[in-house]
């Protein structure tokens, strides 16, 4: 459910209109960068991301994260992490695991570096 809800939220904001509701509030909008040669330009409808790169922008941002946690969640359930240190299972529970502090820390020094320059 979570999962439809974020794809309609895509749809109606980035996909169709170029810009997501925060961005709308603050007038900015995506731009296809290869496009677009110079760096001061203002958004033109010739700059707008192609479909391709909505779709992957859409799978990096709610596909990747939507399965990362239901693999998370699917882990934890089957307890994966209580079995023997030599079954894939484990394995992959300790990767999971691994990946989720990394995404954790690299969030929050992003989060700091935001603070810091505001960018």
């Amino acid at each position: 459910l979570n999962a439809i809800l974020q794809i309609l939220i895509y749809k109606f904001s980035i996909y169709e209109n170029d810009q997501s509701f925060g961005d709308q509030l603050q007038n900015l909008k995506y731009r296809n960068e290869w496009k677009s040669k110079s760096r001061h330009n203002s958004y033109l409808p010739q700059f707008a991301p192609t479909k391709t790169q909505k779709l992957l922008h859409a799978f990096l941002s709610i596909g990747i994260p939507y399965i990362f946690m239901r693999l998370s969640r699917f882990s934890l359930e089957r307890n994966w992490g209580e079995m023997n240190d030599d079954t894939w299972q484990k394995k992959l529970y300790k990767i999971i695991h691994y990946l989720e502090k990394i995404y954790k820390i690299l969030n929050l020094i992003n989060f700091a570096i935001f603070l810091y320059n505001g960018k």
